[in-house]
């Protein structure tokens, strides 16, 4: 009788992979001001359990690899007084309050149930979007041209009948074009953001290049309550530009678009 083949056991440690901030990796444009991080476990043994965490939050890569937690270090947190082996989701960011468009950097720590520390995974980030209704200094952009009067109803027609199409903006989408230059030399641009919305969908172009793979976006909401809006890092793009000419193409219907343009040298 042949014996079952044997399967070796991963003798690899109890590592944190996959770290996010609001669920999602890396992001761009949290409104959050308390932001929530988390991340995954991966370990070879059987029953392996969390049995500490520290968590460090820094304001430059540099100082977070050098293990400076500037903004935020929660120290080691065990299950005696924290319930590490369970708290891996939704740690809610305990540093000082960050600013519209502040970015940071950080990384987790974990101990296993022996108490042995693992090697920190590589460093994530997040980045603030605009926090106040100050950052956002973009106007409305769209066509100026009133709609069309509707046509009279035909002939026999009974009055007091609703007929919505007749109530719709139904002409053709917009496009919107603005060329516009860079201020400084292109290899001084560090970041460059993009805030977009609008009043029903949109599709954005940088220089010929799509900007996101959004599909209607910003997205359903009440527009008379909410609008949600849409975080793009133009670095790659603007960095192409020819004599720091930058022409930004948007097609939205309806025909109203608000656009904020965003970019720093200095970090």
């Amino acid at each position: 009788m042949p014996l079952a083949p044997v399967i070796p056991v991963d003798p690899s440690p109890l590592t944190a992979l996959d770290l996010r901030c609001e669920y999602l990796r890396d992001p761009l444009g949290i409104d959050e001001a308390r932001p929530r991080l988390s991340w995954a476990l991966h370990g070879g043994e059987r029953g392996e359990r969390q049995s500490g965490y520290r968590v460090l939050v820094a304001s430059t890569a540099e100082r977070l690899l050098a293990g400076q937690g500037d903004l935020w270090d929660t120290g080691v947190v065990t299950d005696q007084t924290g319930a590490a082996d369970v708290a891996t989701l939704a740690i809610v960011y305990g540093g000082p309050a960050l600013g519209s468009g502040q970015r940071a950097w950080w990384t987790v720590r974990v101990w296993d149930a022996m108490g042995a520390a693992a090697p920190p995974p590589e460093p994530a980030s997040w980045e603030m979007g605009p926090l106040g209704a100050d950052d956002w200094r973009a106007d409305w952009i769209g066509r100026h041209d009133p709609v069309p009067p509707h046509a009279p109803p035909p002939p026999g027609d009974r009055p007091g009948i609703l007929r919505p199409w007749e109530e719709l903006d139904l002409r053709p989408a917009a496009y919107l074009r603005r060329e516009f230059a860079l201020d400084r030399p292109i290899a001084n641009v560090r970041r460059a953001r993009l805030y977009a919305t609008a009043r029903g969908v949109y599709e954005l172009s940088l220089n010929g290049e799509r900007v996101g793979d959004a599909l209607l976006a910003p997205g359903w909401s009440d527009y008379r309550a909410r609008l949600r809006y849409q975080t793009y890092d133009l670095g790659p793009l603007v960095t192409q530009a020819v004599d720091r000419r930058v022409r930004t193409v948007g097609l939205a219907r309806p025909p109203a678009v608000r656009v904020k343009v965003h970019g720093r040298s200095d970090r």
